[in-house]
């Protein structure tokens, strides 16, 4: 028997099967999507932070470098001698501070300055090269914010000064030079200042190397002072604003304000705003026993007060954007969703054989009870003809269950499957034959 296929069954087994099987596959790939996302934003999070933790290491590492070389230069044996007023090699220690700049290659300048804000010895550094500066050349430096500030410490007290831009004659030095100035006070004997050791930091080599390292991550990286001006940011015209008169309002306060009060609030952390993921470390350059100041209102004037411990500080910054951060996630979101695409055609393959496998099964189901019925149908048959049939003795009529004589073929037809087709036996022939003989040998009347 020839199958013709049910197309309207067909379907919709196939729509059913496909949206349940693709409604689950979906599910599943979400579940892996959103754990991959998690994971990787996990992994975002751990790097800005091991990022952040490895600048403040080298931050800690660039000042330790220069507190000890600026202690080594302290104990000069010329240095002591100059400070105790006894015969000493003024010359010697010139050329000991020229070999000292030369070698190291960190310091814009090395100064010796007497009590009174004089330069007695300066070397400065200038494109890889040590040079001595005359003495008719030297100049006083009283009124600079960081000699009044280093004059008035205490013996073995450590001052470093805010990292600033490096200023002569009342103008800002073009190219810019960051610097850190790292002094101590010179100490006779009897405990008199007789002057200080003057080490201009190039913090220009430090924050090179900071932002070198922050290429790696995927946020920009700020450095902030303890007011929230910008000393290393996104666009060089945010950066030394509290050096210029017309950029004092460029804080990251005045920015970000939301961001900066979380920031501002605590050491570390790290969080997320509707502009990015914010990580952030804090690093003290001041421990016992160092001093800074706050520099000026005039920014080529002498500091107003001094600052200590955890009132000096920066704030290293990473932020991602949120830019960033969708555009991982959606990098991940096409990935699954190739996969599903892939998946789906396979399941769309696989389904359609369920469907054609379900439509023939449904067929097959309805053949079999249509045989079923069939079989019990004759069966019900065959036990009617089971038993006692009352059949005429004369005639051979049947009486069927309703009282009915039936001829003996009706009968039979009506109860089985069984069709007649009439013939003569041999003997009724031969009968047959003989009555016909016997009527056309008979004298009609």
């Amino acid at each position: 028997m020839i199958h013709h296929t049910n197309w309207e069954y067909f379907f919709s087994m196939f729509a059913l099967i496909s949206a349940f099987i693709c409604l689950l596959l979906g599910l599943v790939l979400f579940f892996f999507f959103k754990a991959e996302v998690n994971a990787d934003n996990q992994i975002i999070f751990s790097n800005e932070q091991a990022k952040l933790t490895i600048k403040k290491q080298q931050m800690s590492h660039c000042f330790r470098e220069v507190i000890s070389d600026l202690k080594v230069i302290a104990n000069f044996n010329e240095i002591i001698n100059v400070a105790n007023r006894t015969k000493h090699d003024l010359e010697g220690l010139t050329h000991d501070f020229y070999q000292f700049s030369l070698q190291k290659g960190l310091f814009d300048q090395i100064r010796y300055i007497d009590k009174i804000g004089m330069e007695i010895i300066r070397i400065n550094y200038i494109n890889g090269k040590a040079v001595i500066v005359p003495k008719d050349e030297l100049l006083n430096k009283s009124e600079r914010y960081y000699f009044g500030d280093m004059i008035a410490l205490e013996h073995n007290d450590l001052y470093i000064s805010p990292l600033d831009l490096k200023v002569l004659d009342g103008r800002i030095i073009q190219p810019l030079k960051p610097m850190i100035r790292f002094g101590l006070p010179i100490v006779s004997k009897t405990g008199k200042k007789q002057g200080i050791i003057l080490l201009n930091y190039l913090a220009g080599i430090m924050i090179s190397n900071l932002n070198e390292e922050a290429t790696k991550g995927l946020g920009h990286f700020d450095l902030l002072n303890s007011e929230g001006y910008w000393l290393k940011g996104p666009e060089p015209e945010m950066e030394w604003g509290f050096m210029y008169e017309d950029r004092q309002d460029l804080t990251y306060r005045n920015k970000f304000p939301s961001e900066w009060e979380k920031i501002i609030e605590s050491d570390s952390g790290q969080f997320l705003s509707a502009s990015g993921l914010y990580t952030y470390e804090t690093f003290y350059p001041l421990i016992e026993g160092q001093h800074s100041s706050t520099n000026s209102e005039e920014t080529f004037t002498c500091s107003t007060n001094s600052i200590e411990g955890k009132e000096f500080f920066f704030k290293i910054i990473s932020h991602v954007p949120t830019s960033i951060l969708k555009k991982k996630n959606r990098q991940i979101f096409n990935e699954y969703l190739r996969l599903y695409l892939i998946l789906l055609g396979f399941v769309l393959i696989a389904t359609s054989s369920i469907a054609y496998f379900l439509e023939n099964k449904r067929h097959a189901d309805e053949e079999r009870k249509k045989l079923i019925e069939k079989l019990q149908q004759a069966l019900k048959e065959v036990e009617q003809l089971q038993g006692i049939i009352p059949i005429c003795s004369y005639c051979k009529k049947i009486r069927d269950d309703r009282g009915v004589w039936n001829q003996l073929e009706v009968y039979i037809r009506n109860h089985s499957e069984a069709e007649f087709s009439h013939g003569i036996c041999p003997e009724c022939y031969e009968k047959m034959m003989k009555e016909m003989d016997e009527d056309f040998t008979r004298p009609s009347n």
